[in-house]
């Protein structure tokens, strides 16, 4: 929406997060959320949903490779404009250890939140936030679709291959993005990462899909 972003009276909040995280948390997430285009059978997917296909597939490993093949974050994230005077950059990673809401303070006076409404928006920010109220709503299931806050969740599911594949993919994005200086993080993964070879598929929310896709062969 170029006419939007476009307006200098408008206020952006722009997130991004480390985009190996991206693939980790998005593969996870997408493995079991009710988002409808997850749960339309796809030609190029031999008429399975790509929800289906994800968790057809035999482990994690396999599944973080179909993450990477199909994520549309990251392109989005490298076809942003940074430059944007109206809109407020910030990381994921930086949002989640504000535990003094001192960055997320600074967000909202530049949304155009006035000094009497920061306190209702501190508050309900905290009672959103993962390590804030969250572990109650969390036990109450309203937040179902979350399985880890935690940043930095790449250095255990990457593995060599894993990490050649993505910068053969999205080449030097992390260096664009700011995370890393160079490739060099590539040298300190492992062969392999024993645990991405051994989790079984998640249970399947696609159960209509997987029948249509069935009936179809």
């Amino acid at each position: 929406m170029p006419w939007l972003l476009d307006d200098p009276e408008r206020r952006i909040l722009h997130l991004i997060r480390d985009p190996r995280d991206v693939i980790i948390s998005g593969m996870h997430y997408h493995c079991t959320a009710k988002e409808h285009w997850l749960h339309v059978p796809q030609k190029k997917f031999g008429g399975l949903t790509y929800q289906s296909k994800l968790n057809g597939l035999p482990d994690d490993r396999s599944r973080y490779f179909f993450e990477m093949r199909h994520s549309r974050a990251i392109v989005s994230m490298l076809r942003w404009n940074y430059r944007r005077p109206n809109a407020f950059e910030c990381r994921y990673e930086d949002l989640i250890s504000d535990t003094d809401m001192c960055l997320f303070t600074r967000i909202l006076v530049h949304l155009g939140f006035s000094e009497q409404e920061l306190p209702v928006c501190r508050s309900a920010f905290w009672r959103q936030f993962i390590f804030g109220g969250m572990p109650e709503a969390k036990r109450n299931k309203k937040t179902a679709h979350i399985r880890s806050g935690a940043p930095q969740q790449w250095p255990s599911a990457f593995d060599r291959g894993m990490g050649e594949k993505f910068v053969r993919q999205f080449g030097d994005v992390l260096v664009r993005l700011g995370y890393e200086k160079d490739d060099s993080w590539l040298d300190k993964l492992p062969e392999r990462q024993p645990e991405a070879l051994q989790t079984p598929a998640p249970p399947s929310m696609d159960r209509n899909a997987e029948i249509t896709a069935e009936g179809s062969t």
